[in-house]
């Protein structure tokens, strides 16, 4: 959009931020977005590029484009279009939670860029990017003369995932010798209200030299008592030896701007980016860290699973393309999904009656017995299409004259009851011209409602994986949590990644469930008690 390229030029501008190009490219009719970034990125005096996208032509240009320039300089992304309103009805838990152009945002992150959802943060936080060094790490230091803006900093930084560790016993010791009695010589460090040009020059020393910091977020108050543009000369001596150290310094200021001129103008000299309010600032520093992350990323190829029989997976669905089926029943998924040593649940079909011995005697008791029919029983609890808790011979034949008269030649599946204390799902689903999004997060009926999910576009890799379990926010259930014990979650991971290889290899399917998967305690392998698969 010109309109909104447009504002962000502008406000950049006013910000003070030099701007090198300005480009945009109307309805793409010759000149593509990648195009623009690849001469950007071969501009030495172009710091950090800026794209705003409402839709990519060629998903695959931009991917292969930008993953190349993200490791050398820092690409700023915002992708509008996000929502889209009467979008199609999906049959499956995956679908429903991928919004119009969500997997537009994960090819972003993919591609290595830093995402924003907010014209303005992403504005201040181009100034960060063009002045200060990337953090090695994400353990931050603070300083502050005012405890409440260092404590919504504090907030900002903790929940963004970054850390604010303890200071080393050098620094204690420094700290206390040089400060005042009452300052806390601590991380967050306090030189109080009344600290002096050369508190603040130790306090910038310290964190400088400490080898458990990676980053300096300074929150100043200007008080009319104290030399401000003392403390203000010192923040400037001290950037270049920042710099050389890799660490970024980022301020909060504040101040009368009109009466502190001479303060604000040393600062901006001495190229350290500075904020009216202490979250714009740790912000900024949240996205230069965020991007810290992104180069430290190792690439990895996907893994090349050597047991999977690509012939059966084929022979499933094959025969469903030659019926013109869209859905897979319970079993073709079961066996494609055995197929790729995805482990399910014991299971048989039951045709007949006299079949349900066989099958009892395979899957045994408690057992769950189903009808296998996506068309008429595809939410299967919804139209009592299930029967749980089936304890012996007599209750299986009950159960099955029962669902038979309600659904009458259907086929039925006689399945293991899985007693699991955790419940998660891995789908996947496919995206226009991108491949599949494959989706990880807490499973069972609280799927569409908690919507704790990570998602990531294929080829997944086992690091992507780990990442992905990683990121929700129930994942301290997976790890360990209090009298929880820790899941297997290396086989989750591997999972996850052969749900990718599974939809590569097959295109033709066009959304994937498997939901609920059954976790237990590690070394308990998880089990696939449910599973969907629709196909284009």
């Amino acid at each position: 959009s010109g309109g909104v390229g447009e504002v962000i030029n502008q406000r950049l501008n006013e910000l003070g931020v030099g701007v090198r190009f300005y480009a945009s490219n109307g309805n793409a009719a010759d000149i593509s977005i990648p195009e623009i970034i690849k001469n950007y990125a071969a501009d030495e005096k172009t710091a950090v590029i800026i794209v705003h996208i409402e839709n990519l032509a060629d998903p695959k240009e931009f991917y292969e484009v930008v993953r190349k320039v993200t490791p050398r300089k820092p690409v700023l992304a915002m992708k509008t279009g996000r929502t889209e309103e009467g979008s199609r009805a999906v049959a499956s838990h995956t679908g429903g939670m991928v919004g119009a152009d969500i997997a537009t945002e994960v090819l972003l992150k993919k591609a290595g860029c830093v995402v924003f959802r907010d014209q303005e943060e992403l504005c201040q936080a181009a100034i960060a990017f063009s002045l200060q060094p990337v953090p090695k790490g994400d353990r931050v230091g603070m300083i502050t003369n005012t405890g409440g803006p260092a404590i919504i900093a504090t907030d900002e930084v903790i929940e963004a995932g970054l850390s604010m560790p303890p200071l080393s016993d050098d620094s204690i010791k420094r700290l206390k010798e040089a400060l005042h009695p009452a300052a806390v010589a601590a991380n967050p460090i306090d030189v109080l209200a009344t600290g002096t040009p050369e508190h603040w020059e130790t306090a910038v020393d310290v964190l400088i030299k400490d080898q458990n910091i990676d980053s300096i977020l300074i929150t100043f108050v200007t008080p009319f008592f104290v030399d401000t543009v003392g403390c203000a000369r010192k923040f400037a001596a001290k950037v270049e030896e920042a710099r050389k150290a890799g660490k970024p310094i980022i301020m909060n200021v504040m101040t009368d701007r009109r009466q502190w001129k001479e303060t604000l103008c040393i600062i901006h000299k001495a190229g350290i980016p500075e904020y009216e309010f202490a979250e714009t600032a740790a912000r900024a520093l949240v996205a230069l860290c965020r991007y810290g992350q992104i180069r430290r990323r190792r690439t990895e190829p996907p893994t090349q699973f050597d047991d999977i029989n690509l012939t059966a997976a084929k022979e499933v669905l094959d025969a469903a393309a030659n019926r013109g089926a869209k859905h897979l029943s319970q079993a073709e998924t079961f066996r494609l999904l055995e197929a790729y040593r995805i482990p399910c649940a014991r299971w048989a079909t039951v045709q007949a009656e006299e079949q349900l011995a066989s099958a009892a005697e395979k899957v045994g008791f408690p057992a769950a017995l189903k009808v296998d029919d996506p068309i008429r029983a595809l939410h299967k609890s919804e139209v009592g299409a299930v029967v749980l808790g089936i304890k012996d011979d007599a209750e299986l034949v009950e159960a099955a004259r029962q669902l038979w008269r309600r659904f009458e030649g259907a086929s039925l599946l006689l399945q293991e009851m899985v007693e699991a204390d955790r419940e998660v799902i891995i789908g996947a689903a496919k995206q226009p011209n991108m491949g599949h999004l494959i989706l990880f997060g807490l499973g069972g009926i609280v799927v569409e409602l908690l919507k704790d999910v990570a998602m990531e576009l294929t080829p997944v890799s086992r690091g992507e994986a780990r990442a992905m379990l990683r990121a929700i926010k129930s994942a301290p259930l997976l790890f360990g949590f209090r009298n929880i014990k820790a899941a297997d979650t290396d086989t989750l991971a591997e999972l996850v990644e052969r749900v990718s290889r599974l939809v590569e290899t097959f295109p033709q399917i066009s959304e994937l469930d498997i939901n609920p998967l059954k976790v237990c305690a590690a070394p308990a392998a998880p089990l696939a008690v449910d599973a969907r698969v629709i196909l284009e």
